[in-house]
């Protein structure tokens, strides 16, 4: 009881839905989650489909007056949502309060649990969630007003109490390569090549 989604490619790669993370089942397999949007990109809903009744309900949604992203660049990053099917919750990335950061929902309920980062700063990626310790690897930049407010660097975060420990950080750019990353992959190429994208 869905209106079909459109079909869309995400990444420089041109992905698809699933494989972006914009769609996982729950840890049971009775229902699939999903992320859909407006065509105006206004409002964001993450649904829960049963598939074994068929029905739909609309768990929560995000409302902007000119646009709801799940990324920085809508070309280049994946959405910065992350499940976490043992515990029905799901990792949230938004910029309702002006600054990229990330929040914690829970899935039966459609209510937000907390904040896992805030303040004056972004959060630019989540390099590695570990949901058995409760903590995630991410990367943030304008943390520290001293260091220019484009170099980006690496932290765990505790996704409970928000508690943040910097693992890598300094008046320099931190960049993690992997599987993934087609952004970072790009940009070595090219730089290698005497070349700017």
């Amino acid at each position: 009881d869905w209106s079909p989604i459109p079909a869309r490619s995400y990444g420089v790669n041109m992905e698809g839905f699933l494989t972006v993370g914009l769609g996982w089942w729950s840890a049971d397999n009775t229902c699939v989650f999903f992320v859909d949007r407006d065509r105006d990109e206004k409002t964001l809903r993450v649904v829960e489909w049963n598939v074994e009744t068929a029905s739909a309900r609309i768990v929560f949604e995000e409302k902007d007056e000119i646009v709801v992203r799940l990324a920085h660049h809508v070309l280049g990053d994946y959405p910065l949502i992350r499940p976490l099917a043992e515990t029905n919750e799901l990792i949230w990335f938004s910029e309702k309060t002006g600054y990229a950061h990330l929040y914690l929902y829970d899935l039966n309920t459609g209510k937000l649990k907390n904040p896992i980062t805030q303040g004056n700063w972004l959060v630019r990626e989540i390099l590695h969630v570990d949901a058995k310790n409760r903590e995630i690897i991410i990367q943030t930049a304008g943390r520290d007003t001293e260091i220019n407010l484009y170099y980006k660097d690496i932290c765990r975060v505790n996704i409970d109490t928000g508690e943040i420990t910097p693992l890598a950080e300094g008046d320099h750019e931190h960049t993690v390569v992997q599987p993934q990353d087609n952004h970072s992959f790009w940009a070595y190429h090219f730089e290698g090549l005497g070349l700017s994208a």
